[in-house]
């Protein structure tokens, strides 16, 4: 999705859906998300995707069907496949995908083929029906919590309700498919892909070879006559309801920032203590070399700062004992302020119950210990798949990004949901550890992204925050101090180190700061924070798309003040009180139903005093 070329919404008679650069995305039938998207992949041998150029698109949408076609091109030396795509909506709510394709080299791939997205919040636990390859059909059900492994194999066909009465029939052609859940890497959907992974990969592509797939969903049952107007959803241009309610409440996280590489500058060290991190993380490859001076340096800026270390070691297997005693002593020579440990396999970046062991002894753990923490430092699915070290732990850590699988806008803000299904899957195999996700980063790393430096970039990091903490996860380690992936530059905070300050002194002014909920009706298009300080409320309202966004803002006195975080306007840390002339524009509203209009990836915050705090 870009500003460029924005989705094409679409019709296929009862079904909304919306056409974007080559996908089918967001069908639904009136406020149920049957499917969350349809699209071809290309990946290398090593899971790189390879993007499309499209050609030749041509459109025809009626008020009730539609007709695209285009060809699409995938080119990454040595691989060049290309395709034709037909893409047909009919009146009776049929859906159809095909794909034609042909390769114009010999070359190696994971996968090219048609996958279907399925949506965890209609579909997480629901029951289906399975139609394997062989003919047999078998009840099933979408898994709850995160599935480690692929629940669905061999697939044909998948059918499940999507309102009573309703069912959406979905029928692969071309290849056999399997289902994997893809909240392990932190996405809100299942997919439905081919080739199966059991069999070997990569696989040699010819010269010439045609390739064949095709994806068509049928409704069964009485749909009733097309909804009017646009349904919720990214494409939706109705107000969205933001709800502040006082009968869930969480204490405020720990937000932490990593160090990075680099070393850190006197100028950012002093522009860092405006930023109050409650730890700094610093990386350590134990079995290399240069990283006593790595530690001395990170003590140092900690120290300075008045802050902790979060130290991720990663040793190697066959000699975890000695490293893990050389970095104790590392730690105790450099006087590091270590605030938690995480110990890792330098070589699977996970940790195991031998490696929690070596670490026990060598660092120690409990009070008065820094509490012992790992789990994996790469995607929860290496956790979620190996989990017999997390019962052992103090601190079960997993890192996250939005996007492994997909890079555009909308799907960086939906994929904040998955981090409730994380955490719930987590308790159920450690009990109540405490949970961190450390490091949080926009892309997988070392890539970064350039919205790092927007304030779209600020506005998901504050939706982030509250989609973790309402979660249950109790300690944050976002990004760097500076750099590429960092949150600040030349010693001048980026958008994203401005809202980081903001909630910094925020929660500085009450000692009992804490998070209310606060969530907007459709999470498609817009993210929420909502902090509770003292007898301050303020409510944090994001706009994720680039058009203006009407919301309305409940459980706020009828007074309340108004602030654009984009006019570069700060709020007065530590007040107790709700000054005009520090927040801005005062609001009046009967009932206490403010309404805001916000702009293209814009940042409001709602301040109002609250009696009884």
């Amino acid at each position: 999705m870009s500003e460029d070329n924005p989705p094409i919404p679409l019709r296929a008679g009862p079904l909304t859906l919306a056409f974007d650069r080559g996908e089918l995305r967001w069908i639904r039938l009136g406020d149920r998300e049957v499917l969350h998207g349809v699209y071809a992949a290309v990946r290398t041998p090593e899971w790189a995707t390879v993007p499309a150029v499209l050609e030749d698109l041509q459109v025809e949408a009626e008020d009730d069907r539609f007709v695209v076609s285009f060809r699409a091109r995938h080119r990454q030396e040595p691989l060049w496949f290309e395709w034709e795509g037909r893409l047909t909506g009919s009146a009776d709510g049929r859906v159809r995908f095909e794909m034609d394709g042909v390769a114009r080299s010999t070359f190696l791939r994971n996968r090219i083929g048609l996958c279907v997205l399925h949506p965890v919040e209609e579909c997480a636990g629901a029951a289906c029906a399975v139609e394997t390859a062989d003919g047999t059909s078998t009840g099933e059900a979408f898994p709850r919590l995160v599935s480690p492994h692929q629940p669905f194999l061999g697939v044909r066909a998948m059918r499940h309700e999507v309102r009573p009465g309703v069912e959406a029939e979905v029928r692969f052609e071309g290849e056999v498919f399997e289902t994997e859940d893809q909240r392990n890497w932190s996405d809100a959907s299942f997919k439905t892909y081919s080739t199966p992974l059991a069999l070997p990969l990569p696989v040699e592509v010819q010269e010439g070879e045609r390739i064949r797939q095709s994806v068509t969903l049928t409704l069964r049952g009485p749909v009733g006559s097309p909804s009017k107007g646009a349904a919720r959803g990214w494409l939706s241009d109705e107000v969205v309801e933001v709800a502040v309610e006082d009968d869930v409440v969480r204490p405020w996280p720990r937000l932490g920032l990593g160090l990075g590489a680099s070393p850190i500058p006197p100028t950012t060290a002093d522009r860092l203590r405006d930023l109050a991190p409650s730890h700094l993380r610093v990386d350590l490859e134990v079995s290399a070399g240069g990283w006593r001076e790595a530690l001395g340096r990170a003590a140092g800026v900690a120290h300075a700062c008045g802050t902790g270390l979060e130290v991720a070691a990663f040793v190697t297997a066959e000699r975890a004992a000695g490293e893990l005693t050389e970095l104790a002593e590392g730690a105790r020579s450099t006087d590091a302020p270590v605030d938690a440990w995480l110990v890792f396999d330098a070589g699977t970046r996970t940790t195991t119950p031998r490696l929690v062991e070596r670490a026990r002894d060598a660092l120690g753990a409990g009070a008065p210990a820094p509490p012992l923490g790992g789990g994996s430092d790469a995607f929860f699915a290496e956790l979620n798949r190996e989990r017999a070290a997390a019962a052992d732990l103090e601190l079960v850590s997993v890192s996250v990004n939005p996007q492994v699988h997909a890079f555009d806008d909308a799907t960086m803000v939906e994929n904040t949901t998955s981090l409730r299904w994380i955490a719930e899957t987590i308790r159920g195999f450690s009990g109540d550890v405490p949970l961190a996700l450390s490091p949080v980063t926009l892309l997988p790393r070392p890539a970064t992204d350039p919205r790092q430096r927007t304030f779209f970039g600020a506005g998901w990091t504050m939706g982030l925050v509250a989609a973790a903490v309402a979660a249950g996860f109790t300690r944050l380690t976002l990004f760097e101090v500076q750099g590429p992936g960092g949150v600040m530059e030349n010693g001048r905070l980026l958008p994203v180190g401005q809202i980081l300050a903001e909630l910094a002194a925020l929660a500085g002014s009450s000692p009992d700061a804490r998070v209310l909920r606060a969530e907007p009706d459709d999470r498609s298009r817009c993210l929420t924070l909502a902090v509770q300080a003292g007898r301050l409320r303020r409510v944090y309202v994001f706009n994720a798309t680039r058009r203006p966004l009407d919301v309305i803002v409940t459980g706020l006195p009828s007074e309340a003040w108004r602030r654009d975080l984009r006019s570069g306007a700060t709020a007065v840390a530590g007040a107790s009180r709700v000054p005009e002339e520090a927040t801005g524009q005062r609001l009046t509203a009967a009932e206490g139903r403010h309404a805001l209009r916000v702009g293209g990836h814009g940042i409001v915050a709602l301040d109002a005093e609250v009696a009884g705090s």
